[in-house]
Formats: C-alpha cells, sequence, structure tokens
C-alpha cells in the first residue's frame, strides 16, 4: 500500500475500470470513517466529485446519492457543504430537471443541516431555486404545492440571510424576475407578490421609496441618493434601476406590465408611494401629460411594434391593478411628498392626473379599439368621476363611429357606464347631456354616410354585392345596442314611481327636439334617421319594462303618469306617425314608429288590466288593420295607409301589433272582432312559421281559442316544418305543450303523415282528418281484413320512425282516447310490417299510452275482440306482446284485459267472449312449466286476477254474478292445466331456442303472472266447504312447492318489479294462512327450513329496500308475511334465525368504519332490526321466542351503552365530580363531533327499547335492564346537552331532535306500560326527566338566533316536556318528595341564562306543575324567597303567576 492513503484512495477514485457506485460507495465510506483527517480526505472526495459534475460524468440517481450524505453524516465539514452545494447547482445548469428531481432538490434546499452553508452562497442558491422554478413553469400542469413550498423557502432564506444587498443584487439580475413574474395570472400569484414584498418592497423600506420617489419628481438627478451608503436605500436604487434603466438592454412590455402589477400590489395600502411610482412611470413610458412634469425627465423606454397601442395597453393595466388593489386615488400631490408646497399643486390629486393621461392615451379619432373601451369601463369601475367629467368629450366620438371588432367592448363599457350613472342617480339626464354632442356628430358625417346610402341601393338594383358597403352605414344600434337599450329599460323600471313622468316627458322633449322638428319640416337626412331610431329604442324600452301599471301605484302619482302617457300620445307618438306617412317610405323610420307602437300598446294594455286609474279605449272597429281601437294617435285610414307600404322586414313587429290589439279586444270582451286578426296570423304562420316563432306573445296568443280549421292549418304547418328540419324541441315549448287541442290536432296531422306512407291506405288518410276517427271509419268497414291489407314500402320507414320519434312529444298518453287510438292504429300496422329497431320505437310509444295514461283505451272500439285474442293466428297477441326491455313484455295485454274487465257494466259481453276465447283454446303444450308461455294461459293467468279484484269493488249483483261466474269457469280451466303439468321435471328455461336474455324474462315474466292466478285458485280450494271441491286440492298441491321456492328467490333478488314482489308476498300470505290444510303436503314435513327460507328473503328484501335499491311499496304486503313466519316458527328455529339475526343486524363497529362505508350498510341494517323488531313485537308469540327476544334487547342496549363510553369518551365525563352549571365558561371544552349517521343508529336503538319497553304484555322485563336504560339515557342527555365542562359533543339541530325523541319517547313509554316498575326507580327516572328539561333550556339558550324552522321544532319539544311533566305530576304519591329537587335545577337555570320565550313559557309551567305536585303548604312562598334579588325578580313574578294559576284549583292557596 502506498505511504500516503489518501494518494492511494485518489487514485482509487479516479480509475475509470471500476464502475461509479462503485467509487461512489467508496467516497461516502471515506467520509463516514473515523481513521482520516476530515480536512484531507474530504477535500480529496470534493475534488473529485467537481470534476465528475464538471464532465457531467455524475448520473442523477448518483448525484442523489452524493446529496444524502448530509442527512447521513454528522461530521461533514462546512467546506464540503459548500461542495456539495456548488455540486448541484453546477449539475442543475448542465441537465435538464427530470420531474422525479423537484421533491428531493426541494428536501435537500430546506435540509436545516445545510442552511448555514446556503446563507454563504447565494448566487448558487438563487441558480438553483430559478432553475427549479423555471422547469415547474414549462410542465403542462402546474404543480402549485412545489411551487409554493419553492417561495416559501425563498422567503425564509431572505429573511435568515445577513447579506440582504448582495441577496437582492443578485435577485433581480439575469432573467430572475422573469421567471417570477412568469407566475402572475396563475394560482401561484398571490405567493410571488409576498416574495416579492419581502424581498424587494417590503412596508420597512417605504420611506426609502418615498425618498427615490421624491428626488425622481423635484430634482434633475439623484446624486445624493447614490451617495448615501445604507443597504437599504442601495437596494432602491438597484431595484428601480431594473426598471427605469434602459441601458441595461430592451426593456419587455410584459415586464414593464408586471413590474407595475407586484409595485402595486406590494405597495396598494400606500397610495402615496403608488401615486409617486404612477407618475414616474408615465413618465418612462412616454405618456403625454401636462398635469404633473417631474423635474428629472427618464429616458423614454422604446417599443417595437405598434408603441401607441403598447402604451394604450399599459395603461390600462396600470388602471386594472389599481382597481384590483383597491389603491385610494383620492390622494393628494401634498399627501405625497409630506411637506408644504405651492397652492396650485396642493389641487394635484391622483384621480385628476389619472384623469390627464388617459385623455392622452384614449383613441377618440377614427375606428376605436377594444384598449379604449376596457379603459373607460375600468376607470367608471375605479372611479365613475374619471370619466364623468370628461363624458362630453370622450364618448360622442365613440357612439358614432362603427365599432367592428370592438362592438363587444363598447356594449360591455355602455352597460358599465349606464349601471354606474343609474346607481349615481345620474341616468335620467344623461342622454339629454350626450345627444347634442352626438348629433353634432352624426352631422357631420351626413354626406358620406347619404353616398353611402345611394350606393347601397344601386348595388341592390343591378345585383352587385354590397355587403362592405352596409357595414360603414351607421344605424342607431352602433349608437345604442340592443343590450343596452335592454338595460336602459331595466334601471329605469326600479326608480321611484314619481320619476316615471319625470323620464317620459325628458325622453319627449328629447324626441320632439332633435327628431319630430326636423321630420315635420321635411329633412330626412341619415343623422336625424339614426337619432330616431335611438329614442324610440330606448322610449320602447322604457315603456316595455315600465311597472306602473301596477294596482300599488298611489293614485295622485298614477294620475300624473298616465296624464303625461296621454299627453305622449297626442303630442309626440301621433306627430311621429304622421312623419312617417307623410314622407316617403322609409324603412327604418317606420319599423322604430312600429316597435314604440307595440310597446306602448302593451303598456296601455297593462293599464286596462291592472292599474287603477283606467285610459279610456275605444273598440269599435273591425277591420284587420286599423289599430285606431287602441292606438287613436292616427285614423284609421292612416293606420290601414301605413300597413300597406310595410314590407317583408317590418311583418314581425306588425304581427306582435296585431297581437296586442287582439288581446286588447279580448280583455274588453269584444273576441268577435278578433277573428279576422287571427286568420291573418295564422296564414301568417303559415307562411313564415319562424318570424312567429321567435316571438312567444304572438304564439301564446296564436294557439288558443280559434276554430278547427284554423288549428289544423297551423298543426300542418308546424308538421311540415318538422318534416323538414326534425327538430321536436319546439313541440316542448309550454305555449303547445299544454295547449291540448293544438296537440289533439297535432296528433292527428302526425298520424295522417304516417298512413301516407302506407299502401291501400287512402281512405285511412282521408278519415284520420275527420276528428271522431272510430265512428267515422272503423264502423263503417271490417277493420280486421282492412289492417291485414295494410303494406308498407321499404324507403318509408325512415319517415315513419321519423313521426314516432315526434309522437313522443306530443304527450299522446294524456290525449283524449279517439286520439289514441288513431296513433295505436297505426303504430301497429307500422308494428307488423317493421323491422326489430322500429318494432321497439313503436313499443316504446305503444307502452307510454296504456301505462302513463289516465285510463287505457278501449282497443276494441277498434278491432273486434275476436281478433284481438284470436289465439289461431296470434297476430294481435304478438303486435301487443312489447318487444322493447321490460320487466313484463304483456303489460300492454294486461291493460287490454283490465279495461275489457273493468267495462263490464257497459258490456259485458266483450268480457265474456274474452273469457270464451280463452276456455275453448285447446292447451296441448301445456305439459310443463315452459307451457306457461303459451299465450292462451298467460292471458287467463293475468285476467283471472283482474275479475277477482273487479269483483270486489263491484256493488251490483248482476254485475257481481257475471264475474263470478266467469272467475269459476277460469279457476276450472286452471285446475285442469295445473293437473297436466310436471313440476318436478321443468326449468325456467330449459328447451328455449337460444337461451337468450329476452327470453328468460319472458319466462320468469310468465311463471309470476302464473304465480298470481295460482294464488288465487289456491285460496278458493282452502277455503271451499263442498266435497267435490275439496277433492280437487291434490291437483292444486301438485305446484305448491314450485310456487313457493320461485316466489322466495322472487323476493330475494334485487331486480324484481314492486308487481312480482306483490304477487309473491300474496302467495305466502295464503300458503301460511291455510297451512293447516296445507300441512299434508311434503313441504311441510321439515317445516322450519321452509320458515327460514322464506325469513331470510323477507330479511333479504328488507335490506334492498332500506338501502334505497328498491321501492317500499311493498312494505306493507310484507307485514302479514313477517309476522305469521315468526308466529309459525318453532322456538328453537325463531331464537336460531330472528334472534340471532336481531343481534347481528344490531351490531356497532367503530364509528371510522362506519363513516367510510359509502353504501351505509350499517344503517341500512339497524333500519332493517327497526322494521323486524316492531313486527315481532305485533305478532302473537309465544312465551320463550319472547324471553329470546328480552335478551337480545337487553344485550343491544349494553352493547350501545359500552361502544358509546368507548368511543366518545363519555368516561372521562362521568368521572368528574357534578359541577354547578356555567353556562358561560367554554374554557378547556373539548370538541367531539357526532355525525348525523351514527346519531341516526343511536335513534334506531332507542326506538327499539321504546318499543319493547311499550309492549309489556309479551316482554317482561327486570329491575337490571331498566338501570341500564336509565344509564343510556344519561349517556344520550350528556350527547345532546351542551353544559359539560369537559366535552361538548357537536351534532346537529337534526341529530339533537332525533336523539331527544328517542329519550321522552322512552320516558313517556316507561310511565304507560311500566310504572309498576317506576315504584323503586323514581329518582332515577326524575333524574332523566330534569337532564331532559335542563337540556332543551341549554340548547336555546347557548345557540344565537336558530332558524324560524328550529324554533318551532323548539317549542314542539318543549310542549312535549310540558306534556310529560303532566304526566309525571298525576303521581303525586310517588314524585312528591323529588320534585322539589327539579324545581330547585329550573329555577337555578332560568336565573342564569334565559332561554328562549316559548321554551321558557312551556318550562315556568312546568315548575309551576312541579311545586303543586311537590305538595308543600309554603311552596309558593319559600319560591319567591329562593328567588329574591334583582336578577330573578322578573323570573320569581313568572313563576308564582304559573304556580297560582295551577295550584289555586286544588284549594291550597
Amino acid at each position: 500500500m502506498s505511504l500516503n492513503p489518501l494518494n492511494e484512495l485518489k487514485r482509487h477514485l479516479d480509475n475509470s475500470a471500476t464502475p461509479l457506485p462503485k467509487r461512489i460507495c467508496l467516497a461516502k465510506n471515506l467520509i463516514q470513517s473515523h481513521h482520516f483527517p476530515s480536512a484531507p480526505k474530504e477535500r480529496v472526495v470534493g475534488t473529485w466529485l467537481h470534476t465528475l459534475t464538471v464532465k457531467n460524468e455524475l448520473p442523477r440517481d448518483e448525484l442523489r446519492n452524493v446529496l444524502e450524505w448530509v442527512n447521513v453524516s454528522d461530521h461533514l465539514t462546512s467546506e464540503m457543504k459548500s461542495i456539495l452545494i456548488q455540486i448541484l447547482s453546477q449539475y442543475i445548469q448542465s441537465n435538464p430537471i427530470g420531474n422525479n428531481d423537484i421533491p428531493f432538490i426541494l428536501q435537500f434546499l430546506g435540509n436545516t443541516r445545510i442552511t448555514p452553508q446556503l446563507n454563504q452562497h447565494i448566487d448558487e442558491y438563487l441558480k438553483i431555486s430559478i432553475t427549479v422554478l423555471l422547469c415547474l413553469k414549462h410542465e403542462e400542469q402546474l404543480n402549485v404545492t412545489f411551487v409554493k413550498q419553492l417561495i416559501s423557502n425563498i422567503i425564509k432564506y431572505y429573511k435568515e440571510c445577513k447579506k440582504k444587498l448582495e441577496f437582492i443584487i443578485k435577485f433581480i439580475s439575469e432573467d430572475h424576475l422573469e421567471t417570477l413574474f412568469s407566475f402572475l395570472g396563475t394560482e401561484c400569484s398571490s405567493d410571488i407578490i409576498e416574495l416579492c414584498q419581502n424581498v424587494m418592497f417590503p412596508i420597512t423600506r417605504k420611506s426609502c421609496y418615498i425618498s427615490y420617489l421624491q428626488t425622481l419628481i423635484r430634482k434633475d438627478n439623484i446624486n445624493e441618493l447614490m451617495l448615501e451608503k445604507g443597504d437599504n436605500i442601495q437596494s432602491v436604487l438597484k431595484i428601480m434601476s431594473a426598471l427605469f434603466d434602459v441601458t441595461k438592454g430592451e426593456k419587455d412590455h410584459k415586464f414593464i406590465r408586471d413590474f407595475i402589477e407586484i409595485f402595486i400590489s406590494c405597495f396598494h395600502s400606500e397610495s402615496q408611494v403608488v401615486f409617486a411610482f404612477c407618475i414616474m412611470i408615465v413618465n418612462f413610458l412616454g405618456m403625454p401629460q401636462d398635469f404633473i412634469k417631474p423635474a428629472m425627465s427618464l429616458e423614454i423606454v422604446k417599443f417595437e411594434g405598434n408603441a401607441e397601442k403598447i402604451r394604450r395597453n399599459l395603461f390600462l393595466n396600470i388602471l386594472e391593478i389599481l382597481l384590483l388593489n383597491e389603491v385610494d386615488i383620492s390622494i393628494r400631490l401634498t399627501d405625497t411628498f409630506g411637506e408644504k408646497i405651492s397652492k396650485v399643486e396642493i389641487k394635484k390629486n391622483f384621480m385628476s392626473f389619472l384623469q390627464a393621461v388617459m385623455m392622452g392615451q384614449l383613441k377618440l379619432d377614427g375606428k376605436p379599439d377594444k384598449a379604449t373601451m376596457n379603459i373607460i369601463k375600468t376607470a367608471l369601475k375605479l372611479d365613475p368621476t374619471l370619466i364623468e367629467q370628461k363624458l362630453t368629450v370622450i364618448l360622442p366620438p365613440i357612439m358614432t363611429a362603427k365599432k367592428h371588432n370592438a362592438y363587444k367592448c363598447y356594449v360591455d363599457m355602455l352597460s358599465c357606464l349606464m349601471e354606474m350613472l343609474f346607481k349615481l342617480s345620474r341616468g335620467i339626464p344623461f342622454l339629454s347631456q350626450i345627444l347634442p354632442y352626438i348629433k353634432n356628430n352624426l352631422e357631420d358625417s351626413n354626406t358620406e354616410q347619404f353616398e353611402l346610402k345611394q350606393s347601397v341601393t344601386a348595388c341592390l338594383e343591378n345585383g352587385t354585392d354590397c355587403e362592405n358597403l352596409m357595414k360603414k352605414i351607421i344605424n342607431g344600434n352602433d349608437i345604442f345596442p340592443e343590450e343596452c337599450v335592454e338595460s336602459y329599460g331595466k334601471y329605469t323600471s326600479e326608480l321611484m314611481f314619481r320619476q316615471n313622468k319625470e323620464v317620459l316627458e325628458l325622453l319627449q322633449k328629447d324626441f320632439e327636439e332633435h327628431c319630430l322638428m326636423m321630420l315635420e319640416e321635411g329633412f330626412v337626412s341619415p343623422s336625424i334617421i339614426t337619432i330616431a331610431e335611438v329614442l324610440a329604442a330606448i322610449l320602447s324600452s322604457f315603456l316595455r319594462y315600465n311597472k306602473m301599471a301596477d294596482h300599488t301605484v298611489p293614485f295622485q302619482i298614477s294620475e300624473d303618469f298616465w296624464n303625461a302617457f296621454d299627453k305622449f300620445e297626442r303630442e309626440c307618438l301621433k306627430r311621429f306617425g304622421e312623419c312617417t306617412l307623410k314622407l316617403s317610405y322609409n324603412p327604418p323610420l317606420v319599423l322604430s314608429f312600429l316597435k314604440l307602437c307595440v310597446s306602448f300598446a302593451q303598456l296601455k294594455l297593462l293599464n286596462i288590466k291592472y292599474s287603477n286609474y283606467k285610459l279610456k279605449i275605444e273598440t269599435s272597429t273591425s277591420e284587420t288593420f286599423d289599430m285606431s281601437s287602441i292606438l287613436p294617435c292616427l285614423n284609421s285610414a292612416q293606420w290601414i295607409d301605413l300597413m300597406s307600404k310595410i314590407k317583408d322586414e317590418e311583418t314581425i313587429v306588425l304581427n306582435e301589433l296585431l297581437t296586442v290589439k287582439s288581446m286588447a279586444l279580448e280583455l274588453l270582451d269584444n273576441k268577435e272582432d278578433t277573428v279576422p286578426i287571427k286568420s291573418y296570423l295564422v296564414s301568417e304562420f303559415a307562411r313564415k312559421i319562424d318570424n312567429v316563432l321567435n316571438d312567444e306573445t304572438v304564439l301564446q296568443v296564436l294557439c288558443y281559442d280559434l276554430t278547427k280549421s284554423q288549428y289544423k292549418q297551423i298543426a300542418k304547418t308546424l308538421i311540415k316544418r318538422y318534416s323538414n328540419n326534425s327538430d321536436a324541441k319546439l313541440f316542448n315549448d309550454v305555449t303547445i305543450s299544454n295547449n291540448r287541442v293544438l296537440l289533439n290536432y297535432l296528433t292527428l296531422e302526425t298520424v295522417k303523415q304516417i298512413a301516407k306512407c302506407f299502401d291501400n291506405a287512402d281512405s285511412l288518410s282521408k278519415a284520420i282528418s275527420k276528428i271522431d276517427f272510430t265512428k267515422s271509419f272503423c264502423k263503417k268497414i271490417d277493420m280486421k281484413e282492412y289492417f291485414l291489407n295494410i303494406t308498407i314500402p321499404t324507403e318509408n320507414f325512415d319517415t315513419i320512425k321519423n313521426y314516432i320519434e315526434l309522437l313522443k312529444n306530443l304527450q299522446v298518453p294524456y290525449l283524449d282516447e279517439n286520439y289514441q287510438l288513431a296513433v295505436i292504429f297505426v303504430l301497429l300496422a307500422t308494428k307488423r310490417n317493421a323491422g326489430k329497431k322500429l318494432r321497439r320505437n313503436t313499443d316504446c310509444l305503444i307502452q307510454s299510452i296504456f301505462e302513463m295514461g289516465f285510463q287505457p283505451p278501449d282497443l276494441y272500439k277498434i278491432f273486434p275482440v275476436d281478433f284481438v285474442f284470436s289465439f289461431e293466428d296470434g297476430i294481435m297477441i304478438d303486435l301487443l306482446t312489447l318487444t322493447n326491455k321490460t320487466s313484463n313484455n304483456l303489460l300492454v295485454i294486461k291493460n287490454v284485459l283490465a279495461s275489457s274487465v273493468k267495462r263490464v257494466k257497459a258490456n259485458n259481453e266483450i268480457v265474456k267472449k274474452l273469457v270464451e276465447l280463452i276456455i275453448n283454446k285447446e292447451n296441448k303444450a301445456l305439459n310443463s312449466i315452459e307451457g306457461f308461455r303459451e299465450p292462451a294461459f298467460q292471458i287467463s293467468c293475468i285476467i283471472l286476477p283482474l275479475i277477482a279484484k273487479q269483483k270486489k269493488a263491484l256493488t251490483t249483483s248482476a254485475h257481481r254474478s257475471i264475474l263470478a261466474d266467469l272467475q269459476d269457469k277460469l279457476h276450472r280451466e286452471l285446475l285442469k292445466a295445473f293437473k297436466n303439468i310436471d313440476f318436478v321435471n321443468g326449468s325456467f328455461v330449459k328447451n328455449i331456442s337460444g337461451n337468450t336474455e329476452n327470453s328468460m324474462v319472458e319466462s320468469n315474466a310468465a311463471t309470476l303472472n302464473a304465480m298470481a292466478a295460482y294464488t288465487l285458485t289456491l285460496s278458493k280450494y282452502c277455503e271451499a266447504t263442498k266435497p267435490d271441491e275439496a277433492n280437487e286440492m291434490e291437483c292444486v298441491l301438485k305446484g305448491l312447492e314450485f310456487f313457493v321456492e320461485t316466489s322466495i328467490r322472487t323476493i330475494e333478488e334485487a331486480t324484481s318489479e314492486s308487481q312480482q314482489i306483490e304477487s309473491s308476498l300474496g302467495l305466502l300470505n295464503v300458503m301460511l294462512r291455510h297451512i293447516k290444510k296445507l300441512d299434508t303436503h311434503e313441504m311441510f314435513k321439515e317445516k322450519d327450513k321452509l320458515f327460514s327460507g322464506i325469513w331470510r328473503s323477507l330479511k333479504t328484501r328488507l335490506s334492498i329496500v332500506f338501502s334505497g335499491k328498491a321501492s317500499a311499496s311493498c312494505l306493507d304486503d310484507g307485514l302479514a308475511t313477517l309476522r305469521s313466519v315468526c308466529e309459525s316458527m318453532s322456538v328453537e328455529c325463531f331464537v336460531a334465525n330472528v334472534a340471532e339475526e336481531l343481534m347481528n343486524l344490531s351490531l356497532l363497529k367503530k364509528p371510522a368504519i362506519m363513516l367510510k362505508d359509502k353504501s351505509n350498510g350499517d344503517l341500512t341494517s339497524h333500519k332493517v332490526s327497526r322494521y323486524i323488531w316492531a313486527q315481532c313485537l305485533k305478532a302473537n308469540i309465544v312465551g320463550p321466542k319472547c324471553a329470546a327476544l328480552t335478551k337480545v334487547i337487553a344485550r343491544s342496549c349494553k352493547s350501545l351503552r359500552f361502544w358509546l363510553r368507548q368511543h366518545y369518551e363519555w368516561d372521562s365525563v362521568a368521572s368528574k365530580k357534578r359541577k354547578k352549571i356555567d353556562l358561560y365558561d367554554e374554557r378547556n371544552v373539548k370538541i367531539v363531533r357526532i355525525e348525523d349517521k351514527i346519531c341516526e343508529i343511536i335513534k334506531i336503538n332507542m326506538d327499539n327499547l321504546s318499543e319493547v319497553i311499550l309492549s309489556a304484555k309479551k316482554m317482561s322485563l327486570d329491575y337490571k335492564f331498566l338501570d341500564s336504560v336509565f344509564s343510556l339515557i344519561h349517556i344520550v342527555n350528556a350527547i345532546i346537552c351542551p353544559n359539560s365542562t369537559e366535552i361538548k359533543y357537536e351534532i346537529t339541530w337534526r341529530s339533537y331532535f332525533g336523539l331527544f325523541e328517542g329519550c321522552l319517547t322512552i320516558l313517556n313509554n316507561m310511565l304507560l306500560s311500566r310504572e309498576e316498575m317506576l315504584e323503586d326507580r323514581w329518582p332515577n327516572y326524575m333524574q332523566c326527566y330534569r337532564a331532559l328539561i335542563l337540556c332543551v333550556c341549554l340548547r336555546t339558550t347557548s345557540e344565537t338566533e336558530p332558524d324560524r324552522d328550529v324554533e318551532e321544532r323548539l317549542a314542539q319539544t318543549a310542549h312535549d316536556i310540558e306534556m310529560l311533566t303532566q304526566s309525571i305530576t298525576k303521581r303525586k304519591r310517588q314524585v312528591s318528595r323529588v320534585a322539589a329537587y327539579a324545581v330547585g335545577d329550573l329555577c337555578a337555570l332560568l336565573e342564569r341564562g334565559a332561554p328562549a320565550r316559548p321554551v321558557r313559557l312551556h318550562a315556568e309551567t312546568c315548575v309551576a306543575l312541579l311545586t303543586r305536585a311537590a305538595d308543600c303548604p309554603h311552596a309558593a312562598p319559600f319560591l319567591r324567597r329562593a328567588l329574591a334579588g334583582s336578577p330573578g325578580h322578573l323570573t320569581a313574578a313568572n313563576l308564582y303567576t304559573m304556580y297560582k294559576r295551577y295550584y289555586k284549583y286544588v284549594g291550597n292557596s
């Protein structure tokens, strides 16, 4: 070995032949070794690692191992740690950082063992941190946690750093700031701002920044500041030079924007600093302003591209940042510098400065841009005064220009302006102020606009494209967009009633001054037309949203407004209409006039309907286009003349006007004159349907009170439109969907269109046009032959499918029977000829008609009964059998059968014929279970329960005898069938071709249908008294085991329908009811096995129901079954199944496990146990069974007590001594939350206890059990009572009321059923009672202002306590001695804190009742002495009054 071991080790480390991991391991062992001096060995290893890093030969994994040495070795020198820092810095600059590296690097930077060395290597630390941030920024999904962790580390590093100036200089150098600024606008914005606030702009450096900015504004150089040696002022100079020094490189506008945002965000509470900073920023950016000129003029930054646009956007950013940070812009220049200056500068404040800069940045000439609009909008939000003072300068040029791409921004800006003006109560005079300036600007462009319109007219005549020219024409929508017009109307509707007259008169004045005077003189310049459009639109909006027709408007105010309204019609609307007529046809003017008339007429209509001041309307007119009745501003001739000139564009508004006229005539009971109006609207609807559909009001008027021909025309038009675009959304509109008459005609028209797709069906389509389909067509021909001759060409199936989809939207199930039958006829014809997919579509609609309708349609009105139920060919039976996914494919047939049975009074021949067809059918194949699917057998099984049910409902003996006779015939027929069936060797789906899912469903449904019929047959022959009927019992019993097993399986299956469960439970109930007669059957040789199976199926069904997976509709049917099973079981079977299962269902797991269970399995089990307990206690069970249940309930009570003590720290409360009540001291109280789910489980167990306590005749209880119950009540009282000095249980109001009710019910039931057991337990009982009443009082005292519903429940709870108190005081002999203690506790409680008034009244009544029960002659005087003193004086008086009220009746007062 070499004489110098370190040289030898160095040689081994440099030996490239040795694998690098092995050399790294050697270096690690060397570092950890104590055989070499620390400094030399670390120098060797450090040099070697540095060499590897420079050569980029150190892999990522090995680097991690090396950096881990900091944690492994406790004796690393500072030099070695510094080397590790340099290695990491060098590595990340040479290699990309992986996602897995970042957590390791963050852990390394946050390691406290290396913090002192990191503080000495500022450059390396910043390089590492900024590189990691850059890597995180470039990830697809920003890891916010890592960014926040790293920024927090940098802040901590800076605070612990001793060389803060050096850190700041390096922090702002290179691209560090750009990297940090790139996180602005992300979820980490606030963290970046916090970092900069700590490093660059701390509030402690405020004076330095003020000094720096003051120097820039007041002096022409900063030499004095540069000579200062303090770190703070030097750091300020360095930081601000990063922004203002243009010699340090070209400034990107994004960097400037981010720097401004950071600065203002950090100093947002220091408005003086922000003001001074903005002065210099404006100077630096070269934004022109003459308001404040700083003494030192900074070199203006230069931008590439459109510099003006960049400056405008930067100014917008400044305003947005000021708004976001809520900077106070009312600050004055003197506030900024804190010294006395000239009086001229005293008036110069931040807001005026911003206004001056803004006026230089707004682009008011030419085409306005988005930035200009956004500057105005942001300035309005910042302070409306910024804009309001310059309103007439800023708005007119923008409003009268074409906005093009900036239109959306213009709408937002103008909407914001109007919102601000109306909030400041300056919205009313706004139009009057701005209109003269808008008018002047528009007049300046009259020549240009006139030439443009001439060019457009020429292009239209020549047929050339004029779209570009149209875009340059200014119209009313450019000045006041529709959205802003609507907003104006909404804002005016929120004004006070008396202001409406002022608005109307002001708008009328503007309209007359700026439009009518010129129009009357014949001047029809483009500017006048545009202003007329604007004012007419605003007037329309004002009238449309006006609320003056409300009956709540004071009469005097209402009278003044409606007089002004009438004046407007006579003086303004009349002149406008005459000008429109006098001038040559001008579409914009005509359209504006008509829209104004519509809004005016609508408001007048509301006046007639609701107002307490009525306008006069004459209705003597029958001409369609004569509007003079509702709008007398023009006479009849003028209106007709005007309407004759209307072209297509104005037709929509004309329809609205006619609609208003129609509504007015109907309102004035003049419906005759509405006929021509509606005829015109119907024809217009047929001609231009889309125009009418766009107006909901027109559609509403159009669809009601029409003639048959008009309804037909509307239906044809709608169906024609649907056939073109297949859009059925229109038919879901409430105007159509709520119009039953229109739906009838739409249905007929749709059916007619389907019929046109049939061959040989011309007569059908004609007959469907007539309303009464069954009388006009079905009775005149042989429907069977006609139906079988219908064929459908293949190419028509897509059309039919389209119309069937439409029928699904026409609510056919709720229409009249005649229309339903027409639909059913075409659907059955379609299904007979269609393919599989279309058959399913038709089945869905047929099913909905029969299942959802109020009453199933009478199919026999179309087809004879022998065709519907023809078992020879089975055509109609096959068509009525559903092929779509359903649990019962014979649902339609069942409804048809039910319909025939229910109509026995009207036509008993149908049901007779039907039963005759069933009986005459030979069931040759019915020798196995698979034969259940045979149609005749299924129909007989379905109709038998229907006949039996209807027979019970009938009261007339004649019809009952008919049904009874038919029932007997079916019973005999079924008896023959059951006699031939082999129930042993059959199966559900045996020998079914394909064994598909559908066949499985069909077999199950057939078996369950047979089960209902079998149940009735079994019941009949079990109740039979005649010998010949009794002899047939053997035939019936053949299928008993099969059907019972089927019913058990059906009950257990979660997918079983309610009807199937009902049939299964019905069979079990019949079997259990007649168990003595059926005792000879082999199935009853092992009764307990059978009963156990039934019990398990019922328990499974209950679990399914209470878990929410199935309907609870059949629970009532299961009551009798469950009770009968409990009664029929042997004692051993009952104990092994019911008692044991009740114990298992009541098991309590750890609360954490219960809460994690998303399926709520534990809660479901307890709900099931609650249901079973209730039925077991109602059942007639013998003593040993009751004893078993007593043991179960005792164990459950004991388990619940132990569980609560174990998991909710009751022991820590119980072990403390009873302390004096203190309502206000909540210090050192531990909060334990109990979730609603846990409370509900506790409540269920308490309900079980109360049921057992109530069942005194069956359940014998001992004193040990009673003590256990009292103990449980005390535990629950501690949970719901907020008075514990150690633990406070936090529960919701829902849980509180539930647990309180559980305790109260137990105490009530003890009084009712276990009074004899209370003889020795009255103190215990009264303790529980006292705890309850204290609980309800304390709860209302501790809670502040509960909801109204909670207050009502608390009052009801207190009332229940009072009722319990009355029951207790009736046992005066037993409670006379202990009642006084309850009185004392209650009085003390009422003195220390007053509960809510309703609760207090009931509590005082309880005190009075208990005082009477205490049987003390001096009770009242003692009570008054005990409560003497100022705090208790009111309580004493109240209680004494209550005491006298209850005590005087017994003669002791």
